[in-house]
């Protein structure tokens, strides 16, 4: 069929059929053509080839379309069937090439091997569960027995892209599989529950035996690098790129951009034990019946309440579109490491303390020793002796406490004379500030017994005032 006429709207059939079937169950072909060979190297069915040069001009080789108005439920409308049977070698129910092979590629050219479009009319709406495939792609092996070998693989979708002609730099890019989905309306603002997703991949084991409990089902497996990048979730204010409902888990470490150069507005954590002390760890074991879709485990977990840590911490905490929480474990890491620093700090100090206590415990020996004598032994010889009475009952005296360090309990003995009115021992943190204040009512010597059972470790003050001033401060370490 050839036509010179100059008109957009012009068909032009090399050959024209069309078939009819009444009856339910009966087929109709446009077209049926069977081609076999038993020794010929190539048979072909239908060869269709389109040409021509117009600017903006189609070429389609063949057009193939089902269209059905019957109200049966059942009824399928098939464009194309393409059946390849072979059992010795390769068999392709469609074959496809796209290109020129050696003449040069027009800039902003498109080559499509195959291009679906599947769509729905303007009544749509009326349709309830639709469902519209693409490509539907169904690979079967019904030939595998029990203790059979076999090495082969099926290939649901099977896509290879590469480029030979590529020279120099360049930004080309090879995509065996690109898929996007996006909604272009969204009409009477019902779009609470519609998802887009580009690829989705699921698996089933049906039908094993004993023999095959073993086997491994992956509804994703890359070989390779791969890389996930985007803006987040839309409408619900999430902000995951990735999304994994039940565990994971990987043989190499997961790392984190921390670079400086990628950071503004750098401050260093402060006040760090007291938002520790509001926290507390738990353990628990998920709602697995109740979440489904989440896929949890029924073992026992250890971690934080996200609500709880919310209020301490905010910025590791996350929302999802219902309003679930989620906890960045991982972002504990500085925290927990700011509150070790800062009780080492603690326990430095004390130590240092400690340790000058120490050294003022054994000078205080070393005077008492050489005062006695060296061995404790009365002085010799035919010397003379005088004794003298010493009483500090009209001095003020504040001993230290013995023992220190202590435990659990400690006491306090202390002299105060009649001539003064008001006596005081006030007790307070290494920092000032008072924790208790006792009022010694009864002159002369006394003692004060501590108990500090729920007193925190550390090191404490305690002072004798005497008519509101200032005596005498000693130092007290709770162990």
């Amino acid at each position: 069929a050839v036509s010179n006429q100059n008109s957009s709207s012009l068909n032009c059939h090399g050959m024209h059929l069309t078939s009819y079937a009444l009856g339910n169950t009966t087929r109709a072909y446009g077209i049926a053509v069977t081609a076999g060979s038993n020794g010929a190297p190539l048979s072909v069915g239908i060869k269709s080839e389109a040409s021509g040069a117009g600017a903006g001009g189609i070429n389609y080789g063949a057009i193939f379309l089902a269209q059905g108005n019957n109200p049966f439920p059942s009824a399928q409308n098939i464009g194309l069937v393409a059946i390849a049977e072979n059992v010795a070698s390769n068999a392709n129910g469609i074959s496809t090439s796209v290109g020129p092979s050696n003449a040069p590629v027009l800039a902003n050219s498109v080559h499509k091997g195959i291009d679906i479009v599947v769509s729905t009319g303007n009544n749509s709406s009326a349709i309830q569960n639709l469902t519209q495939y693409g490509i539907k792609s169904d690979v079967r092996n019904l030939g595998i027995v029990s203790g059979a070998s076999s090495e082969g693989k099926l290939y649901g979708v099977y896509s290879r892209a590469w480029n030979e002609s590529q020279q120099g730099p360049g930004g080309f890019m090879n995509f065996g599989v690109y898929a996007t989905a996006e909604t272009s309306k969204i009409i009477d603002g019902a779009a609470g529950t519609e998802s887009n997703i580009a690829i989705y991949a699921t698996t089933k084991q049906l039908n094993y035996n004993t023999q095959t409990v073993g086997r491994n089902s992956w509804a994703g497996w890359f070989d390779g690098d791969v890389y996930i990048g985007g803006s987040g979730g839309v409408g619900g204010g999430a902000s995951e790129v990735l999304v994994i409902n039940g565990a994971g888990r990987s043989s190499m470490p997961m790392w984190t951009v921390s670079d400086s150069r990628y950071k503004n507005n750098i401050k260093k954590l402060d006040d760090i034990q007291s938002k520790i002390k509001k926290l507390s760890g738990y353990t628990y074991t998920l709602k697995a019946k109740e979440f489904k879709d989440k896929n949890f485990t029924e073992a026992e977990q250890i971690g934080f309440i996200a609500q709880e840590l919310q209020e301490v911490f905010p910025q590791l905490v996350s929302e999802d579109k219902n309003g679930y929480l989620a906890v960045n474990y991982q972002g504990m890491v500085p925290v927990l490491l700011e509150a070790a620093k800062a009780q080492q700090e603690q326990i430095d100090s004390q130590k240092t303390a400690l340790e000058k206590q120490q050294q003022q415990i054994d000078e205080l020996k070393a005077l008492v020793q050489s005062l006695a004598g060296a061995d404790g032994s009365k002085t010799p010889g035919n010397s003379t002796s005088t004794s003298i009475n010493l009483s500090d009952k009209n001095v003020l005296v504040l001993d230290q406490n013995v023992p220190n360090p202590f435990a659990e309990s400690t006491v306090i003995t202390y002299n105060i004379p009649n001539e003064f009115t008001k006596a005081q021992i006030i007790f307070t943190t290494n920092d000032g500030k008072v924790i208790k204040s006792i009022d010694i009512t009864e002159k002369g010597a006394g003692s004060v017994n501590i108990f500090a059972n729920d007193l925190t470790h550390g090191m404490y003050s305690y002072s004798l005032i005497i008519d509101g001033k200032t005596i005498d401060t000693k130092k007290m370490i709770k162990e």
